[in-house]
């Protein structure tokens, strides 16, 4: 199997490209963000539509696929980083020439973000990270401060570092495991709903043997039920290794007598009697303390420990 490739280190003095592929951002929050990324001594280049509204999104779909490829076509930018998810990134996924996206520079973002991130393993099988934005109350926007253990993990990936590397959750939250064994492949997915919105376009990446890593926000259990149903229907959990369940916040069922199970069970119902290894509470989702995720790294899954061990390449 063909190994990802990781993109290039981010250090201080680098210039980091601004897009907002999704929805909108406020100025507030964009501005606040950028001031943290040259505390940080980087150069900053928002897009020339990084600032736009158009309803529900940052303008209109061709100049958001326009500014997201002239920023990653530019040599002076070392990275791209997302202003904010929300919705609109799918739209831009035929628009996009994806051979002016094929040099290794990092891309951020996720919640939204995940069809870009995907796609662009789908093309080139360039690791990106799932992680916190520019413009987003759990990233860089934040009136305060992003938190401490959030940033610090967020940059452990960013910065240059030996592989293999664990992805870990703080201390004191462990990770659980609801079903045993081993697994190893690409870590590949995000957020569910975005996963399953792309089945059936040719942007999604091939999972098999992949292990499936998903997060959500504001999804009741029958509508989790309903996209790891249709999962099941197009193979994907025939395919996959394993999986490892992010946080669904704000998972609140309606008030009914039986409301429906939580997330870990849907899980495990869903995969019936598939033997793959499972584990749950990955610190990864739409949380203020949390794990940036490289999607598309070589991961190697133990239930004994546990322990995700991100490489760059298979060990056999």
């Amino acid at each position: 199997m063909r190994r990802p490739r990781w993109p290039t280190p981010l250090l201080p003095g680098m210039t980091i490209g601004i897009a907002s592929p999704a929805g909108p951002v406020t100025a507030d929050s964009l501005d606040r963000g950028l001031r943290r990324l040259h505390t940080l001594g980087f150069e900053t280049r928002p897009g020339p539509h990084a600032r736009d509204r158009w309803h529900y999104l940052a303008g209109s779909d061709a100049d958001r696929a326009a500014d997201l490829q002239a920023l990653w076509s530019d040599p002076e930018v070392d990275a791209v980083w997302c202003a904010r998810g929300g919705y609109g990134a799918m739209r831009l996924l035929p628009l996009v020439d994806w051979q002016r996206l094929a040099r290794p520079i990092p891309l951020i973002g996720y919640s939204d973000i995940t069809a870009l991130q995907l796609a662009l393993y789908r093309h080139h099988r360039l690791v990106s990270f799932s992680g916190p934005m520019i413009s987003t109350s759990h990233g860089y926007g934040h009136p305060e401060s992003v938190d401490h253990h959030t940033e610090t993990d967020l940059w452990s990936w960013l910065r240059p570092g030996p592989l293999p590397r664990q992805l870990a959750n703080p201390p004191e939250l462990p990770l659980r495991v609801l079903r045993e064994g081993r697994a190893e492949g690409p870590l590949l997915g995000g957020n569910l709903s975005l996963v399953a919105a792309l089945v059936g376009t040719p942007y999604l990446p091939d999972f098999h043997g992949a292990i499936l890593v998903i997060e959500d926000i504001g999804e009741a259990p029958y509508r989790v039920d309903r996209m790891l149903t249709q999962l099941a229907l197009a193979g994907i959990l025939d395919q996959i290794a394993g999986v490892v369940i992010g946080d669904f916040a704000d998972y609140q069922p309606p008030p009914e007598p039986d409301p429906g199970p939580p997330v870990a069970e849907l899980v495990l119902e869903r995969l019936g009697d598939r033997d793959l290894p499972v584990l749950a509470d990955l610190t990864y989702g739409h949380l203020p303390r949390r794990c940036t995720v490289p999607l598309g790294a070589w991961c190697r899954l133990e239930t004994d420990g546990p322990s995700l061990l991100c490489d760059g390449e298979p060990t056999a």
